[in-house]
């Protein structure tokens, strides 16, 4: 178990990882601290998509801190959302398992979910209309492009 800085009272957020996803990395963390310098209202009852979700941190840190109607962690490693789902958890409930409220009386559970997907395709197939996409995906770049810039 990591463990990463949180949001709205609690310190840390509790993440499984296995070594079939990506590990949070300095990158990632950067990413959080840039969406953090947004104002409240860019998440608030919003309907948000994390593009390549991996082990669902960042997915689960924008549903504690901003109160978005709901988050879609969407990842196309479906270990990686099975992961996600299981951090959901750790994380919804207390050290005695009790589901932990927030203002709205509402729950991470309430807030985010998770699915394996090709990009949006899981979106577009339930018709989901999304308010805000977000995604870092630094690791991910095309093995042809990697080719075509070591040729020069």
């Amino acid at each position: 178990m990591h463990c990463i800085a949180g949001h709205h009272g609690r310190n840390k957020l509790t993440m499984m990882v296995i070594p079939s996803i990506f590990l949070p990395e300095d990158w990632s963390f950067t990413f959080d601290e840039g969406i953090n310098r947004h104002p409240d209202s860019i998440f608030k009852e919003r309907t948000v998509a994390e593009l390549g979700c991996g082990n669902g941190w960042i997915s689960i840190a924008i549903a504690e801190k901003w109160l978005p109607y709901k988050v879609y962690g969407l990842d196309i490693n479906p270990r990686a959302v099975k992961v996600s789902w299981i951090n959901l958890y750790l994380n919804a409930l207390d050290e005695n398992g009790h589901l932990i409220y927030d203002v709205e009386n509402k729950t991470l559970l309430d807030r985010v979910e998770f699915h394996e997907s090709d990009l949006l395709s899981y979106c577009r197939e339930k018709d989901i209309q999304l308010e805000r996409i977000v995604g870092c995906l630094p690791q991910v770049i095309p093995q042809r492009i990697v080719v075509c810039l070591s040729l020069r």
